[in-house]
């Protein structure tokens, strides 16, 4: 079988798959910045629970303490999609290595995933079937 040679500049289909991992994995490592006055802080997006919108506002909280960021969830998620955040609401983008327990929907209550004991999260009816796949659960019968 004789393969003709490649145009020099052209990327074969596993130079293209390593580009991308490349890409994610250092994308993976590079912190969040954030304006605080004058100041600009630098978060790591492995220790963030969950991102949440309210308003014009993005926040999440960082050991604790409520932050402030001035991007939208959207730009955020196309940011971290090589990491483990997943949109679980129009208004929630959480750490899928955050989650502690789901709590499957029930005609009294939706589903909801738990970030530690106190923290609750609502999924949506939409995010529902993706996440129970990338949690690897099964449907409901």
């Amino acid at each position: 079988m004789n393969i003709p040679p490649r145009p020099p500049g052209t990327l074969t289909p596993i130079s293209i798959l390593v580009q991308s991992l490349m890409r994610d994995r250092l994308a993976a490592h590079r912190p969040l910045l954030s304006r605080h006055g004058r100041r600009l802080r630098r978060y790591d997006p492995r220790k963030i629970g969950y991102f949440f919108a309210a308003g014009k506002h993005t926040y999440f909280y960082y050991h604790g303490r409520k932050q402030q960021l001035r991007s939208s969830l959207i730009s955020l998620q196309r940011r971290l999609v090589g990491q483990h955040f997943f949109r679980i609401h129009r208004a929630v983008l959480v750490n899928l290595a955050h989650i502690s327990r789901v709590q499957r929907p029930s005609p009294k209550a939706p589903a909801r995933v738990w970030l530690g004991p106190k923290r609750c999260v609502p999924v949506s009816r939409r995010a529902r079937p993706d996440l129970w796949q990338r949690l690897g659960l099964r449907k409901r019968p």
